[in-house]
């Protein structure tokens, strides 16, 4: 019987960022958290899961964010405008292209 003619197997096309390898996981930013996944429910509720940004209905799990309206200070239960971070008024839903729209921009005037 014939081998097998070995087959070549190229790298991966998209590497890691050392941004992604520098940053906490989810459990690390506190997502896992009781009152975070209350939170979250209240905000995606709240909103009727839809769009602040651009008025898309989220209607899979994954599209629909919660979005801190002020970035959350690392390692503290509060938001950059002093607000409880768990606060339902100083979140928004957003969906998953918008929400990334605004942390590039958040993280590009940091």
């Amino acid at each position: 019987m014939p081998t097998r003619v070995p087959t070549h197997k190229p790298p991966r096309l998209r590497s890691a960022s050392v941004a992604d390898a520098l940053r906490p996981n989810a459990y690390q930013r506190g997502y896992t958290d009781k009152r975070h996944q209350a939170w979250r429910l209240a905000v995606l509720t709240r909103d009727a899961w839809q769009c602040r940004a651009c008025g898309a209905l989220c209607s899979s799990k994954g599209s629909a964010h919660a979005d801190h309206v002020s970035p959350v200070v690392p390692g503290t239960d509060h938001c950059r405008d002093g607000r409880s971070r768990y606060d339902v008024a100083g979140g928004q839903t957003l969906c998953a292209s918008c929400h990334q729209a605004k942390t590039n921009a958040e993280m590009r005037t940091n």
